[in-house]
């Protein structure tokens, strides 16, 4: 590659520092802007904070202004781990700033009227070296990030004397210092690039109280950091072989995941980061100053490991502000290897005993290296060895997503030749929170959005007609309608004709409808209803009448169909046969007539139901066209709740279609709520969905209980015993019924989930009936996650619900989880409202008070990390005891481990 190109490519993109918020950066609340701010393609300051050495020593070679700016600086300040050399700087700052030589060129001018001709020498000026105002500049930025550059990574508010206006004191200060700079965002980015570039230095040290353990801890750890060398570290680890990055993670009630702070990795796994510090959601002294230190000790590390000639993954991980290099040119040692040098040939490198399927240490398989790289031969060639277009990470687009976002539709094609499925992300948008719907509009979240957004109707066609046709068309309900409404509001006809087949369709019928009714094209209208629109009837056989009069364009009928056509399926068919004549005729005083027969027969049917009458039903329900009512209250609700046992035989008889959405509570509740087996066991064996669900309906399950905000939190309170054991007999009765059905048809144990949502309301009656039903805790699949709905964080963790876990013999310990790592007795000393339960597991359910987790941390230790003194009081009773206070020598060789492997000084927590 190019270096002049390269450098000019690397100082576009500048990116901020992703594991440090705007509090840690400094500034960010003030939009500065400036006419002094120099433009990327003239700013040796980006060079020398992003340009890979080697390229700007080239451009120095080659005489670049920019570039002999750039190592001025660098060698001016010592960064990047050079070595000052002030001469040097000096004369690569003149040289950049000096005129460049003029080039002498030659023109032959010929003779006139026989005259010879002659040689004429041309001077072509030589170009201006780098503009001496903006060298002014950037020194004065330069000047700036060198005295205050740290500060602009960390602050106190007591630094600036009067806490109450600390904050804008600061702000006002920062904005000062962001002027020299180009601004707020610009001196925030090049802020954080200097700290991590600039020779390591000593950290401030937080004002802790005398009191404040944990900020004296903090202290140390930062005094620890200071004396080290993250430059010196990372080069010894590449030495060692060990390329794993070190990462930020931030928590809090909205996980925000983690990053490689200070350099930027076009993907990169937990298992490859070595080095982890993690941002406390509740800010206490010496939080910022311990963040500042190690964050920006993390990003000198991540910035000199890349950089470091053994560095294996140069094309995937860039520093902030650069870009990784184009392709892999190390060795091959698998076909991902092969994969992301971007050239077909070295395929044939990759070891014979090598699985093309096989995924990376970044857990990507070679062809999504080809299709993220836009590498459509290597893709094709891959698939031509075998490669499966389905294996992937279905967190991340897969291939056939890339492919299609980068237009390569014959790719694309041969995917799905090749069996490619429709899942994972589309990668178009972000995925949309619990409490927020899909964006507005089409944005290709979906897949058949992201096919319409590429006017690709015809694999729309062709894949809504595959075995996965209706999961396509159902996932992307939402879009496809929106783009179906655009089309129509911008009269795009083409787009129309090729959405209608697929548009509003099953639950979305109706609201596609009444959009349509809005926006008053009756034609379009029409159509619609021809095609998925009349799935809004409230039956099959009303649905056939609707597109009878859409097929012939009687709109009138339709709209009288759509208000008063709901009860029409009850007529038999040879009488809808003739309302289907007068509609096609036009004929509304007919159409009338069928309706009012068809409301005259619901009544009669009604009044049988109510009366007990099972004759009259037979007899009414033997002549009914259609029984798979929707969209309004069914005959089948009516019969459940209020009608015998034969008439709901008879009913279920005709085939109620339970697929279909239907309005009130499920034929299962009110079946349960009557109180008779039988019925359920009816409804069930007849296909009604959602028995365990309809235990947790029933239930309330998987809320607080009512009372709980009565009982005060954060003290020692025995109070939550008072709390309510289930939420009403009534709903109790019928709980009893269908767990019954479910363990019948599903097995016991599709009780866990039940089970697991009833502990954490502490509804000890329906953990009683569960278990009669057959669950066997011993078999749990995840005694951790029960454990945890009990007595997690702030939960009433009533004693009895906990005996009645350890009568039932859900273990105590079990093996460690990406959910839970702690025994049941860690889990309560956690939080638990309730300090009895601490010796209810001790006592009664045999556990060790001074267990180990498997990080080494007794109960003790974990009461006292939430500072939770009633928890503390009981555990100290029955002898529980800090891991140092058990075993100081063991101790003291694991923390001596821990700080090797886990970096203990990195971590913001009292472990030290």
């Amino acid at each position: 590659m190019d270096a002049g190109n390269s450098l000019s490519g690397l100082v576009v993109r500048i990116l901020a520092a992703a594991a440090m918020p705007c509090v840690v950066l400094g500034g960010c609340a003030t939009a500065v802007t400036s006419s002094s701010a120099v433009t990327p393609a003239a700013d040796p300051l980006l060079l020398a904070l992003t340009a890979p050495s080697a390229d700007i020593e080239t451009a120095v070679t080659r005489g670049e202004a920019e570039a002999q700016f750039a190592k001025a600086i660098i060698l001016a300040h010592g960064l990047r781990g050079q070595p000052q050399d002030s001469a040097r700087a000096n004369t690569l700052r003149s040289q950049a700033l000096s005129q460049r030589p003029g080039t002498t060129l030659t023109q032959y001018i010929p003779g006139i009227n026989g005259q010879p001709g002659r040689v004429v020498p041309l001077v072509a000026q030589g170009a201006v070296g780098f503009s001496p105002v903006l060298a002014q500049k950037l020194d004065a930025c330069i000047q700036t990030l060198s005295q205050f550059g740290s500060d602009a990574m960390t602050f106190d508010p007591r630094s600036w004397g009067d806490t109450d206006n600390g904050f804008e004191r600061m702000e006002a200060e920062n904005a000062r210092r962001a002027e020299t700079c180009g601004g707020s965002e610009r001196y925030g980015h090049i802020a954080a690039l200097w700290t991590w570039e600039r020779p390591w230095r000593p950290w401030p040290l937080p004002n802790c109280e005398t009191e404040d353990t944990r900020c004296h801890i903090l202290s140390a750890k930062i005094q620890r950091l200071n004396g080290r060398d993250p430059r010196r570290e990372a080069i010894d680890a590449a030495a060692r072989g060990d390329f794993r990055l070190g990462a930020t993670n931030h928590i809090g009630p909205m996980p925000q995941g983690w990053d490689t702070t200070g350099v930027t990795c076009r993907a990169w796994t937990r298992d490859m980061v070595g080095k982890w510090h993690v941002n406390q959601d509740v800010i206490r002294p010496g939080d910022p100053q311990h963040t500042a230190a190690s964050a920006s000790f993390i990003a000198t590390y991540n910035r000199t490991l890349i950089q470091q000639p053994g560095f294996p993954f140069k094309d995937i991980c860039g520093p902030d502000g650069g870009q990784p290099a184009q392709r892999h040119t190390g060795a091959i040692g698998s076909y991902a290897d092969a994969a992301r040098t971007k050239d077909t040939a070295r395929l044939a490198d990759v070891p014979a005993s090598a699985d093309i399927n096989v995924k990376d240490v970044f857990g990507v398989t070679a062809l999504s290296w080809a299709t993220r790289n836009r590498d459509e031969p290597m893709a094709k060639a891959l698939m031509e060895a075998g490669a499966d277009p389905n294996t992937f990470d279905l967190n991340e687009p897969g291939p056939l997503a890339v492919a299609l976002n980068a237009d390569q539709f014959e790719l694309a094609q041969v995917m799905l030749s090749r069996g490619a499925k429709l899942q994972g992300p589309t990668g178009r948008c972000e995925r949309f929170g619990l409490f927020s719907g899909p964006p507005e509009g089409n944005n290709g979240c979906s897949w058949a959005g992201l096919l319409i957004l590429k006017k690709r109707f015809d694999l729309l066609d062709e894949l809504a007609a595959g075995p996965e046709g209706q999961t396509l068309l159902a996932s992307g309900a939402y879009e496809l309608d929106e783009a179906f409404l655009a089309a129509v509001r911008s009269n795009d006809r083409i787009t129309i004709q090729r959405l209608s087949p697929h548009a509003g369709q099953n639950h979305r019928a109706s609201i596609t409808l009444k959009a349509l009714d809005a926006l008053g094209d009756r034609d379009v209208l029409m159509e619609y209803v021809a095609a998925n629109g009349a799935e809004t009837a409230r039956s099959p056989a009303e649905a056939e009448l609707w597109r009878i009069a859409a097929r012939v364009r009687q709109a009138g009928p339709l709209d009288v169909l759509r208000t008063r056509g709901g009860d029409l399926n009850l007529l038999s068919p040879a009488r809808l046969q003739t309302c289907g004549v007068a509609i096609r005729q036009g004929d509304g005083s007919l159409l009338e007539l069928c309706i009012d027969e068809a409301i005259q027969r619901k009544q009669a049917i009604e009044a049988a139901v109510m009366a007990g009458d099972d004759a009259a039903f037979q007899n009414l329900l033997a002549d009914v066209s259609d029984v798979r009512e929707r969209n309004k209250p069914p005959l089948l609700g009516l019969v459940v709740q209020h009608g015998s046992v034969p008439m709901l035989e008879q009913i279920l008889a005709r085939g109620f279609d339970f697929q279909q959405p239907w309005m009130g509570e499920s034929a299962l509740i009110l079946a349960a709520r009557r109180g008779e087996r039988e019925r359920v066991r009816l409804l069930a064996d007849a296909g009604a969905r959602g028995l365990v669900q309809t235990i947790g309906m029933l239930g309330n399950l998987g809320n607080p209980p009512p009372g709980l905000q009565t009982i005060a939190f954060g003290s020692r309170n025995e109070d939550t015993e008072r709390l309510p054991n289930n939420n009403g007999a009534d709903n109790l009765e019928a709980i009893r019924i269908v767990a019954a059905e479910a363990a019948r048809i599903e097995g016991p144990q599709a009780l866990e989930a039940s089970f697991k949502s009833a502990a954490y309301s502490g509804y000890n009656d329906v953990l009683e009936i569960l278990l009669a039903n057959g669950l066997d805790l011993r078999s749990a699949r995840q005694p951790g996650e029960i454990w945890y709905a009990w007595a997690g964080l702030g939960q009433p963790c009533k004693p009895s619900t906990g005996r009645i876990l350890l009568k039932a013999g859900l273990p105590t310990t079990y093996p460690a989880s990406n959910f839970t790592r702690d025994t049941a007795l860690h889990i309560v000393a956690s939080r638990c409202m309730n300090p009895r339960s601490i010796d209810l597991l001790v006592s009664e359910g045999g556990m060790a008070v001074n267990i180990l987790n498997i990080d080494g941390e007794t109960p003790l230790d974990r009461a006292t990390t939430y500072r939770e003194e009633y928890l503390i009081a009981a555990l100290k009773a029955l002898g529980g005891r800090t891991a140092a206070e058990l075993d100081p020598a063991a101790y003291a060789q694991r923390q001596n481990e821990e700080r090797v492997s886990d970096d203990l000084d990195l971590e913001q927590s009292e472990r030290n």
